[in-house]
């Protein structure tokens, strides 16, 4: 099999992609407490501040940033000023055609003040949030805690393989495999066979927001790890 087909393989195996996304939110920033069976959170390191806002009590204070006049590409100048409207992303490539923008030169923003709002906690909050919830098997490996290593049989192992051969030693690759000798920690679970799963019935209107904004989170993660790997498969 050539090698580029090898690597469209590996590069769209969903063992592959999930050790490119992680974990999630909750599995890296979440402590599962078995005697009150919540996920205790710890939102100290979040810098989203409309997410704090929902969440904890606070104040928002206006600041105004000055801004000297400058030079910038024409281009970049009329993509922003689009954006700043409210215009979709897919739609931003027909309306600069349409109305043929210079893509060439420059144009001076004059100076000009920048108002933007800073969110401020109020003083001793703790930013702990515990959601109900109890494990769950982990979904990737079944919870056995570990999976083939992707670099085995990701690309794909066919029955001319030498890796299937029977008179190269004693012991063939095959046996090998099933025995789990290339079996690595599952990326998901990290070994633990379990994943945190939260119990929505029993949530809040606070709770549902947080695990809205992790779902989120982890979209993007995910979104993210897949893009890198339809560049990889393409042999970017």
């Amino acid at each position: 099999m050539p090698r580029s087909m090898e690597e469209y393989n590996y590069w769209g195996d969903r063992r592959v992609l999930a050790a490119l996304a992680g974990p999630g939110w909750l599995a890296r920033h979440a402590r599962f407490d078995a005697q009150r069976r919540t996920l205790v959170c710890d939102l100290s390191e979040v810098e989203d501040e409309d997410l704090l806002s929902e969440l904890f009590e606070g104040t928002w204070t206006e600041h105004v940033h000055h801004v000297e006049a400058k030079q910038v590409f024409a281009y970049d100048y009329q993509v922003e000023r689009l954006r700043k409207q409210g215009v979709a992303e897919e739609e931003l490539q027909a309306i600069l055609d349409k109305e043929r923008y210079h893509r060439h030169g420059y144009v001076t923003v004059p100076a000009h003040d920048v108002t933007y709002q800073e969110w401020h906690a109020a003083e001793g909050t703790s930013f702990i949030v515990e959601l109900p919830a109890a494990y769950e098997v982990c979904h990737m490996c079944g919870g056995g805690g570990k999976v083939t290593n992707p670099s085995i049989d990701a690309g794909g192992i066919w029955g001319d393989d030498e890796f299937w051969r029977d008179d190269i030693d004693e012991e063939t690759g095959e046996s090998r495999y099933r025995r789990g000798d290339y079996d690595v920690t599952c990326p998901t679970c990290r070994g633990d066979r379990v994943v945190p799963g939260v119990a929505e019935r029993y949530l809040d209107a606070k709770q549902r927001v947080l695990l809205k904004w992790v779902r989120n989170y982890d979209n993007d993660s995910a979104a993210y790890a897949a893009e890198v790997a339809a560049e990889r498969r393409m042999g970017c």
